[in-house]
């Protein structure tokens, strides 16, 4: 699958199974071309390993996936691959079949829905960054080329206007999983709402 913007086009590629192409090289091939031809940001999804014919719609259906999560997190420079989509995998499914439902807004963290309602990019981006390098904060600091003492300030800044224990696991959890699931539905800064639902 291939998303051209928010214009999805799909390409089947029919291979001799003794061919010594893999799924990676023939996405990098179709994405090269696609952007010799377009300015519009290109997102490729691929199903994973190659499939026989009547496996067709359920690669179709994994490379849509792909492509939107790599269209949200720009994850592999626009380009993945099903297999490689990790726990996106689960919520891409989950959030296609609510995108637009209020409910799955509602019962994001009410901290993160603050953030989001106020436009705190620079707080939300730290957050996502500490949380993703398990609460350590040199790291963080260092992936957002941050000074330590910013990053202390912003993450005592996320915990005064979302009320969060960031020192919670569970908290941790929900927001980790607020986050991701906010991105999908184009909520966060940066992100827009994708066309690709009921996955």
């Amino acid at each position: 699958m291939v998303h051209l913007g928010n214009r999805p086009g799909v390409l089947a590629v029919l291979l001799d199974p003794a061919a010594p192409v893999t799924e990676t090289a023939v996405a990098q091939a179709v994405q090269t071309a696609l952007r010799s031809c377009f300015t519009a940001p290109t997102a490729v999804g691929t199903g994973g390993a190659p499939v026989s014919l009547d496996q067709i719609p359920h690669a179709y259906d994994r490379a849509r996936v792909a492509a939107w999560v790599a269209q949200v997190t720009g994850n592999g420079n626009g380009l993945l691959s099903w297999t490689d989509i990790g726990p996106w995998r689960l919520l891409a499914r989950l959030a296609g079949h609510q995108v637009g439902d209020e409910n799955l807004i509602a019962n994001l963290h009410p901290g993160l829905r603050t953030l989001i309602e106020l436009d705190r990019g620079e707080l939300i981006t730290t957050l996502d960054a500490y949380l993703r390098t398990g609460g350590d904060a040199r790291s963080a600091a260092e992936a957002l080329h941050l000074h330590r003492s910013t990053l202390y300030y912003r993450i005592d800044r996320i915990a005064d206007i979302t009320g969060a224990n960031l020192r919670d696991g569970d908290t941790r959890f929900d927001l980790t999983l607020g986050l991701r699931v906010a991105a999908l539905l184009g909520l966060l800064p940066g992100t827009t709402a994708s066309t690709v639902a009921g996955t």
